[in-house]
């Protein structure tokens, strides 16, 4: 469970690293003749059918998941040593 916790608050420091970064391209687009980060959002929020979901938003659910998985095994092997 403490490494699955761990790991979510990495994936959650890679995301505020890369929305940072990407903070930091805009403001650099600013300035150049062809504004590469825009297009990119403007196809993915546009051009594409479904809506773009971040990975560090997915990601950050198998970690939870792991969670309740031995969350879920440590309840029940409780439950079996009382035998209730």
């Amino acid at each position: 469970i403490l490494m699955a916790l761990i790991w979510r608050l990495n994936i959650k420091s890679y995301r505020q690293l890369n929305s940072a970064k990407y903070e930091v391209l805009k403001d650099m687009e600013i300035l150049l003749p062809y504004k590469f980060y825009t297009k990119e959002m403007e196809y993915l929020t546009e051009k594409t059918k479904s809506k773009f979901k971040h990975m560090t938003r997915i990601e950050q659910i198998a970690p939870i998941l792991l969670c309740l998985l031995f969350l879920t095994l440590i309840i029940f092997s409780i439950l079996k040593l009382l035998k209730i």
